[in-house]
């Protein structure tokens, strides 16, 4: 950024004069070395070397319960041709080829992935499509109060009948007509 700034680089096209002709001949000059020996080191390739898979992108997963796995915001699913018993919850490794293919490899050996259709989006349904059932006032407390009913009409609002016009009797239980009643 220095080098760019005291050159007065403005452009892109400036910008990559300026590194073509200036920078790297200069970084070259500074840090390039001659090796010691002249001998290529490189060895060739062994027949059990996969070129494909070294420079391919790896990472790995877990397949899921229905043999499905998630790769960059996309499920795949393993056929049912290929699916074995110890898949589910197993560990595959994910390659992503210089292609733009995808390879999955479960114990060494390559498994074909077919993508998922997307989920279907929910869209609820209106209020009006089904109207909630209207609330019912039950009485289902009613004898299972046990001490002064003064007490129990200032915690529990007036009992009405099932029609709603007329107040209901309460029918207070001593302790004793209850234990006799569980008994």
């Amino acid at each position: 950024m220095r080098g760019l700034r005291r050159a007065g680089v403005r452009t892109l096209e400036e910008a990559n004069r300026y590194l073509r002709e200036e920078f790297v001949p200069e970084w070259n000059g500074r840090f390039a070395r001659r090796p010691a020996i002249d001998l290529d080191a490189h060895r060739p390739l062994r027949k059990d070397h996969k070129l494909e898979s070294i420079l391919s992108h790896v990472e790995e997963r877990t397949v899921g319960n229905d043999y499905t796995l998630s790769w960059k915001g996309k499920r795949y699913q393993i056929p049912a041709s290929q699916a074995k018993p110890r898949m589910r919850q197993a560990k595959v490794r994910i390659e992503e080829r210089l292609d733009g293919s995808l390879v999955v490899l479960w114990h060494g050996v390559a498994i074909q992935l077919g993508e998922c259709a997307p989920p279907a989006l929910f869209a609820p349904e209106s209020p009006l499509a089904h109207p909630a059932p209207p609330k019912r006032k039950t009485n289902w407390m009613e004898g299972f109060w046990i001490g002064d009913p003064a007490k129990r009409r200032r915690f529990l609002p007036q009992l009405q009948s099932p029609d709603g016009l007329l107040p209901l009797r309460e029918k207070t239980i001593d302790q004793g007509e209850l234990l006799t009643l569980l008994l």
